[in-house]
């Protein structure tokens, strides 16, 4: 009953302020949230920033390993080579 005596604009006061106080609220979480958005992206950052160099150094690596395959290939060619050449000097004495 005593709400039907209550007109809406009977609370524009309360609802502006509410209104205010949610705005100022608004802006303080948004300056929070953009503080702690700024310091996940700087570490995002340096994150990916090791990632990458962690790359790299794998493929140096990598590349390495093949260059060490390629030339123990390259000796164990040789060797053989050296080994069939001794085999026909031994032969031909």
């Amino acid at each position: 009953e005593k709400l039907k005596n209550y007109r809406l604009s009977d609370f524009d006061d309360l609802r502006a302020e509410k209104r205010a106080a949610l705005e100022k609220h608004k802006e303080e979480y948004s300056v929070k949230y953009n503080e702690i958005d700024e310091k996940i992206k700087a570490k995002m950052k340096v994150l990916d920033d090791g990632l990458q160099e962690l790359i790299a150094k794998k493929r140096g690596l990598i590349q390495q390993q093949s260059t060490i395959s390629d030339e123990i290939r390259n000796l164990d060619y040789q060797y053989k080579n050296w080994v069939n050449f001794m085999e026909e000097l031994n032969k031909r004495k």
